[in-house]
C-alpha cells in the first residue's frame, strides 16, 4: 500500500522518488532492485551517468545530493541531521 501511494499519488516528482530509490536499493546491495529501477529512473529524466553518480554518492545536481544525503542518514542513523 506503501509503494502503491510513493509510486502514485504522492506529490513528490518522480525524479526525487527514483534517486532515493535507487541510493537505498544500493547502501542494501539489491542488484535485481537496482537493474529493475534504472530504467524506471531514466523515464523520471536521469542520464545513465546521473544514475552512476547516485549509487557513487557523488552527484552534481543539489537537489540530487540533497536526496542522497537524507538517504544516507536514515540509512545509518534511523534518523536526520538538524544540518540536513
Amino acid at each position: 500500500e506503501f509503494n502503491a501511494h510513493l509510486l502514485l499519488h504522492s506529490s513528490v516528482s518522480a525524479r526525487v522518488r527514483e534517486v532515493a530509490l535507487l541510493r537505498a536499493v544500493h547502501l542494501r546491495g539489491s542488484e535485481y532492485l537496482w537493474d529493475h529501477h534504472v530504467p524506471i529512473a531514466q523515464r523520471a529524466g536521469l542520464t545513465l551517468d546521473e544514475i552512476e553518480a547516485v549509487r557513487g554518492g557523488d552527484v552534481a545536481d543539489p537537489v540530487d545530493a540533497l536526496v542522497v544525503r537524507v538517504v544516507d542518514e536514515v540509512e545509518k542513523c534511523s534518523t536526520l541531521t538538524d544540518e540536513t
